[in-house]
């Protein structure tokens, strides 16, 4: 598989770049401006984005994808802001949400609640996975 790695982050591009390097991982680091989402229609298999929610990104990750290709979405709901970070609701979702931002792909899987992580901190999440069916 080969992966494109994008992030605002130089730093962050540059670490991967090294990492990938080292391990002869086929990953290609880009640092992108997501205000100008710079890739091609039907040029995508999948898309995985974390941790990050910009609204107005999801329509252009549905024409990214290819036909069959999937995107899985994970990021914070509104709940979270009561116990932890991030708090600005600008980058928390609202019950459902995430399912309305995965119109227009056939969603195969989602769920939002809280969750526990082995070290035993909780957050409230939300994900989706969602395919390209046209």
């Amino acid at each position: 598989m080969r992966v494109i790695a994008a992030d605002y982050s130089a730093t962050a591009m540059r670490i991967l770049a090294e990492f990938a390097r080292e391990q002869n991982l086929p990953i290609w680091p880009v640092i992108a401006d997501f205000d100008k989402f710079a890739f091609r229609e039907n040029s995508l298999d999948a898309i995985v984005n974390v941790n990050f929610l910009d609204r107005a990104l999801f329509p252009h990750f549905a024409r990214a994808l290819k036909t069959g290709g999937l995107l899985l979405a994970e990021t914070f709901l509104i709940d979270q802001a009561e116990i932890g970070h991030p708090k600005n609701p600008d980058f928390l979702l609202k019950h459902h949400e995430l399912r309305e931002l995965m119109t227009g792909l056939e969603l195969l899987r989602y769920r939002e609640g809280l969750i526990s992580h082995p070290d035993g901190s909780r957050a409230w999440r939300a994900s989706a996975v969602g395919r390209r069916i046209n």
